[in-house]
């Protein structure tokens, strides 16, 4: 088993937040889906191993593509390994993804082959470059010149990423027309340069963001009524309702399930300089 983040080169720094690796073997067992919780930017993913799958909340599956972007999402999704896992993620920092790959606020809410926005051919050759490394090494680095590759194909919205930053810094608590009167624009036109960045609204963004900062605050210890109040929800019942909607179950279930399950410490636990927030269940 493998669940090693790396930081990625020097010139990626500024687009992508760190690179993943994750191999665990196939088991015998039905294996239950792994739900991804949201987190206010895409990632890149490619599988080396066997298929995976998305499960809908009604239950039907869909196979997923080898190499997809996995967009912003303000849902929780839930994915199945079908075999033995083997995986390259790449967590892109909110405007990363446009800035590498323009048109990728196209996909918001779902994944997308990533053959939608790069050319078949350059898909199949990084792909087939992850699929003939032997070590984890290899395919770090084919998809690092892969990325590498693919600098000033789009540019960095530069008022999307002083907002990110500023509701980033408040934890999402700070009200939306707030950060526009600082950064000189108007609300709406603060919207949608989102839009065109993430494929979200900044006040979704800053709802993930503080629910985000809620979950640090509860895995560090702290009672559900005092981080609800530090979050700045109305009340605990706010907070639950709003781990509800975006998890799927009650904060205490939400925790509980992290603190059980070995790659949801892991990914949850990492160094928090490689700005790692996804959340595995």
């Amino acid at each position: 088993m493998i669940h090693a983040a790396h930081a990625p080169p020097a010139r990626l720094a500024h687009l992508v937040q760190s690179l993943w690796i994750q191999e665990e073997p196939a088991v015998d067992e039905p294996v239950a889906p792994t739900v991804l919780l949201p987190v206010g930017h895409a990632a890149l993913v490619f599988e080396y191993g066997d298929p995976f799958e998305e499960v809908a909340t009604d239950g039907v599956a869909r196979r997923l593509a080898p190499v997809v972007i996995a967009g912003p999402c303000t849902r929780p999704v839930r994915v199945r390994a079908l075999g033995r896992t083997g995986l390259v993620i790449v967590p892109f920092r909110p405007w990363g993804a446009a800035a590498l790959f323009p048109g990728a606020a196209e996909c918001a809410e779902r994944f997308v082959e990533l053959e939608a926005l790069v050319s078949a051919a350059e898909v199949r050759r990084v792909h087939g470059e992850v699929l003939e490394a032997t070590d984890e090494g290899g395919r770090r680095a084919a998809v690092e010149r892969f990325l590498l590759a693919r600098l000033g194909r789009g540019e960095i919205d530069a008022c999307v990423a002083a907002a990110v930053e500023r509701i980033e810094r408040a934890e999402g608590r700070e009200p939306v027309a707030a950060v526009a009167r600082h950064l000189g624009v108007g609300r709406r036109h603060l919207a949608r340069r989102f839009a065109g960045t993430l494929g979200l609204g900044p006040k979704a963004f800053a709802r993930i963001v503080r629910f985000q900062g809620a979950l640090r605050r509860a895995r560090a210890g702290e009672p559900w009524a005092v981080v609800a109040a530090r979050a700045r929800y109305t009340d605990q019942a706010h907070l639950t309702r709003e781990c509800q909607a975006l998890s799927g179950c009650t904060p205490v279930e939400l925790i509980g399930e992290v603190e059980e399950r070995a790659v949801g410490r892991y990914f949850n636990a990492a160094d928090p300089a490689l700005r790692r927030s996804t959340i595995y269940l």
